[in-house]
């Protein structure tokens, strides 16, 4: 059954006020950016991760016109155990051509197009492939949590 597309939604979630206090330790040059935006850290740190979580649904949601379940199937594949550091979402689509020429996904999936999947990946802006590079690390998060989620759904 197909999920409606509804676009998502930028209104404050449910129990947003509870708060829970954490210790972090950040870069020099983090720091310094939060500082010259005038509010305390934590609550800069707060809005900014809103902000972020809120693009990164947005980036979803754009991406979700741009790749099929099948699409899905087999980055998701390619990824998997794959540790992506900060630039790692810029050069994903490596990764899943790694995937298809080293352990032959494009079979494995039925991927209609694999050159053209490349190419796609290679044009997403930067905001689609952190989206991208975000949903695929919560699907193998739930994953090793033991909640199964489909290929279909990782762009929600």
């Amino acid at each position: 059954m197909k999920h409606p597309r509804k676009h998502p939604s930028l209104a404050r979630p449910k129990n947003s006020f509870r708060t829970i206090r954490l210790s972090i330790t950040l870069d020099a040059s983090v720091v310094a950016a939060l500082d010259e935006r005038g509010r305390s850290r934590g609550e800069q740190i707060m809005q900014d991760l809103r902000r972020y979580y809120r693009l990164l649904t947005e980036g979803r949601f754009a991406l979700r016109a741009k790749l099929s379940t099948e699409n899905l199937s087999l980055i998701l594949d390619a990824c998997n155990g794959w540790t992506m550091d900060p630039e790692a979402p810029r050069h994903l689509w490596i990764q899943v051509a790694d995937g298809m020429r080293l352990h032959g996904l494009a079979t494995k999936w039925p991927v209609a197009n694999p050159a053209g999947l490349i190419r796609r990946l290679q044009e997403l802006t930067w905001l689609e492939s952190l989206a991208l590079a975000d949903a695929v690390e919560r699907f193998w998060q739930a994953k090793r949590k033991g909640q199964a989620r489909h290929s279909s759904q990782v762009l929600e």
